[in-house]
């Protein structure tokens, strides 16, 4: 143990005396080593956001959409919207799937409306729906109130405005109870919720506002169909079978089978949009990992490149050390050492900058940036192998010298 432990003070020392040689071999380990933690930190950031997108948007929840317009045949232009989702298939759902697994279901008519308040005015997202889609979606309460079933019932024109409504809108005004004007017809505010921000697909959430399903049925869109219905099941493993099921009533229903047509609806489902997403994240990691690993590389060719240079401009001392009773594994081991002490406090150093610079992305700008323990043991083990690898072959060919033409530096 003393032998080695005296070894690696030899290194040491001789690092100490090539002050520049070794710092510039060290760089570029360091800057490779930063370079991977940094880029795995972004992105595990970025796998994290896209999970709270998605879970933003509900968990364990499938997402029943109206089939898209159809381009009628002969008419430039002109399409029709398929109107055939509606109340009854939400009641043939809960009809036809167990309360074991049907956790909570919401039917949802939605559509773009200039709001109005006193000589203000601004684009929303109206999303006309039931109670249990406040629950569903995630969705909590900054002030007031949400409706409640009978307000839905009797189709009150009561209103829950986003965020951003509430900044655009009201500025210094405590806005519940206010009134405004959807689409020219009047509400009254009962509720504000928190901010969310946009979800994984883009949309504003602060820019909703949610009003009773009756009432955007009668009195903003005129319409009796919906455009979603939002079914949220109480365990993930339930998502895949739970849509099977509720493909065959709407087929049912919808009398699909006896016609012999195709799906006049799309079921989304929240395991693939997130595993999806996830794939994305996950490739994204390892082609930034992949360039991060090619900069340690070229980390190491600076350690290869420095002791090489070292074998040559040190030959008489190797001389003398055989001379004296080295033996070519002595040399091996000592050139080694000093390599792998290169590496690893190269690595070292690296290790910092990386975790810093990650900590202060994640802390001080919008960038999400999570440091794994597994990439800072990945990046200290890498720097032993870095070491060795590119310190295998310059310590060779000391090892190889003859010790005659080494004492006269040849």
């Amino acid at each position: 143990m003393n032998r080695y432990f005296r070894i690696v003070k030899g290194a040491l020392r001789v690092m100490l005396l090539q002050k520049s040689k070794a710092v510039l071999a060290m760089l570029g380990v360091a800057i490779g080593i930063a370079a991977v933690i940094i880029m795995v930190a972004i992105g595990n950031g970025a796998q994290q956001d896209i999970l709270e997108q998605i879970q933003q948007n509900g968990t364990n929840v499938l997402v029943i959409n109206a089939g898209k317009k159809e381009t009628l045949a002969g008419r430039a232009n002109q399409t029709r919207q398929i109107t055939t989702l509606n109340l009854k298939d939400q009641e043939a759902l809960i009809e036809n799937i167990d309360t074991e697994v049907l956790k909570a279901i919401a039917p949802v008519q939605e559509g773009g409306k200039q709001v109005k308040y006193g000589s203000l005015f601004t684009n929303a997202t109206v999303i006309g729906t039931n109670p249990s889609y406040f629950d569903i979606k995630n969705y909590h309460l900054e002030d007031g109130r949400c409706f409640d079933e009978d307000e839905n019932t009797l189709a009150r024109r009561v209103a829950v405005i986003g965020n951003q409504i509430k900044t655009t809108l009201f500025k210094d005004v405590d806005p519940i109870g206010e009134r405004i004007k959807i689409g020219g017809v009047m509400f009254e505010i009962i509720g504000v919720l928190q901010s969310k921000g946009s979800t994984a697909q883009g949309s504003n959430e602060d820019t909703n506002i949610l009003i009773p399903l009756k009432t955007a049925f009668r009195r903003v869109f005129n319409v009796n169909y919906l455009a979603n219905i939002y079914v949220q099941v109480h365990e993930t493993d339930q998502l895949v079978p739970t849509k099977t099921i509720i493909e065959e009533i709407l087929r049912e229903t919808h009398r699909l089978e006896r016609l012999n047509k195709s799906d006049d609806f799309i079921i989304t489902n929240q395991i693939r949009a997130l595993e999806a997403q996830r794939e994305t994240a996950r490739n994204f990691s390892m082609l930034i990992a992949g360039v991060a690993g090619l900069s340690l590389l070229v980390g190491g060719a600076g350690i290869l490149a420095v002791m090489l240079l070292s074998v040559k401009e040190r030959s008489r001392e190797i001389g003398l050390k055989m001379a004296v009773g080295a033996k070519p594994f002595d040399i091996v081991l000592q050139f080694l050492s000093e390599s792998m002490v290169l590496g690893i406090f190269g690595g070292a150093i690296g290790i910092m900058i990386g975790v810093s610079v990650a900590m202060y992305l994640d802390y001080f700008t919008e960038n999400t940036a999570i440091v794994s323990i597994s990439s800072i043991i990945f990046s200290f083990l890498f720097t032993f192998v870095i070491g060795i690898v590119f310190g295998v072959y310059p310590a060779r060919k000391a090892a190889q010298l003859d010790p005659i033409l080494a004492l006269n530096g040849k």
